[in-house]
């Protein structure tokens, strides 16, 4: 274990939004077999260790892929989920279709993805 990881800590709800407004992780181009949603998630979780902020890696899977995303285990509103490359807020439910899980930012709306992206399994990766 790495000494700066016992100075991590839980933020509050407020902290972890501030947090990612600051962090610029989502102006990264996303690039087919280069540069993906793990990237991105591995990008800001680095991001908010550096900023002393306990944040876990999740792996959301699907019946035939997946998607990474980013979670805080907030200390006024417990574990919340957000999508690294939009920043946006996601409540992943196993058996809830991911897109219908993304709280999209005003004036957006995500449409039903071609494949199946019916959610398998939650792993949270500390």
């Amino acid at each position: 274990i790495e000494a700066s990881a016992l100075n991590l800590h839980n933020p509050t709800f407020r902290e972890a939004v501030d947090f990612l407004e600051k962090d610029r992780t989502d102006a990264n181009e996303y690039v087919e077999g280069e540069y993906v949603c793990s990237h991105f998630a591995a990008d800001v979780n680095n991001n908010a260790e550096k900023q002393g902020i306990r944040c876990a890696l999740v792996d959301v899977r699907f019946p035939s892929s997946g998607h990474a995303i980013i979670a805080f285990d907030t200390t006024d509103e417990g574990m919340v989920y957000f999508d690294p490359i939009s920043d946006e807020r996601v409540r992943p439910v196993v058996g809830k279709r991911y897109w219908k899980c993304i709280e999209p930012k005003p004036g957006y709306v995500y449409e039903k993805p071609s494949f199946n992206d019916t959610i398998e399994d939650i792993v949270v990766i500390w």
